[in-house]
């Protein structure tokens, strides 16, 4: 795991409000960004009446989740149970409910991958959905490092954690879909090889919500931009699954009928971001080279899954540098 030494940046007021903090200064709020003509940009979907919009109601879901062969690491089989109820019971469309069975828990688990006979403890459970976790692998190995401690040479481990997701539909009596999901870190001190590993766990959940948000949330919005189309906030947030460093994909939708027969509502990509902020229903995004791209009010948003080498990327930190782009 790799450490960075804190980097002193002087405090400075930018021309757009910003201001630019040494490490311990309060992260600056996208608010204080100006308000251009730009921003007050608006884009109307002439067919946004035939938009179908998500149903009332919450599906009622549970929990499970399999350690497998890996039994000795059981906090990080409640590492990911506890992150899956937590992030699962922050949606708006579900209701986290406590598997009545637990006594036969382990049938259903050794059930995965059987979708008659997980489907047949969901009847029983009056469930909408269950959602499977099981620990695929867990590797921990050591190497010889080359620090010398009290005559004796220390060695550093890697560690990594693959998880398989399932999510179960009663309705549709069928998978509805699996997220395999694969993290590892390297150079750790034999003292941080759980609690990285505790963290692993976390992430492999936060990938997993991301996905479920990208495929059941609602058709999301911007709400409005800042900074001349720098940062937008949009209409969805933790309620859906977002969480920072989420990328986000803006687009309109354009009807091509007219040009080809068969096509009707397209979506036309205009732009992407990553998350900034979030809070219960909203979030602030991002938007990538945003002085080429033209980002405005009413356009739509949606999650993506696949972040590609961008992943690690510190989203405050592209903030910054973005922020101090308006001024030159």
């Amino acid at each position: 795991m790799k450490k960075h030494s804190p980097v002193t940046v002087l405090c400075g007021a930018i021309g757009t409000g910003i201001v630019a903090c040494a490490t311990g200064c309060a992260t600056p709020r996208p608010e204080s960004l100006q308000v251009t003509e730009r921003d007050n940009a608006i884009y109307v979907d002439a067919g946004s009446d035939t938009v179908k919009h998500s149903p009332d109601g919450k599906f009622k879901v549970s929990v499970a989740v399999s350690a497998g062969t890996f039994s000795a690491f059981g906090d990080v089989r409640d590492t990911i149970d506890a992150g899956l109820v937590e992030s699962l019971s922050q949606f708006s469309r579900f209701q986290v409910s406590e598997f009545s069975r637990l006594g036969e828990l382990e049938k259903v688990l050794s059930a995965v991958g059987e979708e008659d006979a997980i489907t047949g403890w969901i009847d029983a459970d009056s469930l909408d959905a269950l959602v499977v976790a099981k620990i695929n692998s867990i590797t921990v190995d050591s190497r010889e490092g080359l620090v010398i401690v009290n005559g004796k040479r220390q060695y550093s481990f890697d560690v990594s954690l693959g998880v398989d997701f399932r999510m179960y539909d009663k309705t549709q009596r069928q998978v509805a879909f699996t997220k395999s999901v694969f993290r590892s870190d390297s150079g750790l001190a034999e003292a941080d090889v759980r609690r990285r590993l505790g963290e692993l766990a976390r992430d492999c959940v936060e990938e997993f919500a991301k996905a479920v948000g990208s495929r059941f949330s609602p058709q999301a919005r911007v709400l409005q931009t800042r900074g001349s189309g720098l940062v937008a906030r949009i209409s969805i947030g933790k309620d859906h699954g977002l969480s920072k460093g989420a990328e986000i994909e803006f687009y309109e939708i354009v009807d091509n009928s007219a040009i080809v027969a068969s096509a009707k509502r397209d979506k036309n990509i205009v732009g992407r971001g990553y998350v900034f902020e979030v809070d219960a229903n909203s979030a602030w995004v991002e938007v990538l080279e945003h002085k080429i791209v033209n980002v405005k009010r009413g356009q739509y948003a949606a999650i993506m899954v696949d972040e590609g080498n961008q992943r690690g990327l510190n989203p405050v930190s592209r903030f910054f540098d973005r922020a101090r782009m308006i001024t030159k």
